[in-house]
């Protein structure tokens, strides 16, 4: 298998097949790039988090294997099938390839935490060799163990055309940001889910700006923010002080979020 589980550490992610897709495609290519065709503003996810958006079917921001395949940097499969016929599939994988398993419950009985979706999916490799991206693990399936597990569905990812053309599509849309007061998330764990949003896609630009110094500082500020609000409101959470207001912390990060816009 050319990929390990530490491979998907330090991930910028916001799902597990695209923590998986980018520990992959990084091997070929630079992400980075990817970073600047999508972008959402601060007061739009506080927004849309107030008004019943949820992290784990958040698709206001696209994933970055879609963006990919869109631009037909690499090709993506999918098979519906049963575990002898998809065993077929991933016995004949080559090196280069990314495959995704889907698993059931099954899977995640010897393990000490399963996910809270039900669609879960994790690497395989022709050996039958895995990797879990959460909780972090990895082993070899058994014939056995891999017939328990499946739950009829592959995707392969494979490289295409890595030399098309990217072009900078949120730089004016940054500039053009509209803060105008919208919701902001009364209950902290949908608080929580938007920073936790926010901060990856910060990140993202921050990346994306790297050799940008001027946007690049504003955006270390802001993640550096992000970082230990996200923290604070998981201990408060945790500590059950559900009531804090966390409003100056937001008006502090659409300062950095204006000031973006004015370096760019």
């Amino acid at each position: 298998m050319m990929m390990n589980k530490n491979d998907l550490v330090n991930q910028l992610y916001l799902s597990c097949v695209e923590n998986y897709f980018l520990a992959w495609l990084t091997k070929y290519y630079d992400v980075s790039r990817l970073y600047g065709l999508e972008f959402r503003s601060v007061v739009d996810i506080l927004d849309d988090f107030s008004n019943g958006s949820s992290y784990e079917n958040y698709y206001k921001i696209s994933r970055i294997q879609d963006i990919a395949k869109d631009y037909k940097l690499v090709k993506k499969m999918i098979f519906s099938s049963n575990a002898y016929d998809a065993i077929g599939i991933i016995e004949n994988l080559d090196d280069n390839s990314l495959c995704l398993m889907k698993v059931n419950n099954l899977f995640f009985e010897k393990l000490p935490r399963s996910p809270w979706r039900d669609d879960h999916f994790i690497i395989v490799d022709s050996d039958l060799n895995w990797i879990n991206q959460y909780p972090l693990t990895d082993g070899t399936f058994t014939y056995g163990d891999y017939v328990r597990s499946y739950d009829n569905l592959l995707l392969i990812y494979q490289i295409n055309d890595l030399n098309i053309n990217i072009e900078d599509k949120i730089t004016e849309v940054i500039k053009s940001q509209d803060f105008k007061g919208k919701d902001i998330p009364n209950r902290l764990c949908d608080l929580e889910s938007a920073i936790g949003i926010i901060r990856i896609t910060r990140k993202r630009l921050k990346e994306y700006y790297k050799d940008n110094l001027l946007a690049n500082a504003v955006l270390t500020e802001e993640v550096d923010l992000l970082d230990k609000l996200y923290l604070q409101i998981r201990r408060d959470i945790l500590k059950g002080n559900l009531n804090k207001n966390f409003k100056d912390s937001i008006d502090s990060i659409i300062f950095f979020e204006k000031k973006l816009c004015e370096v760019l």
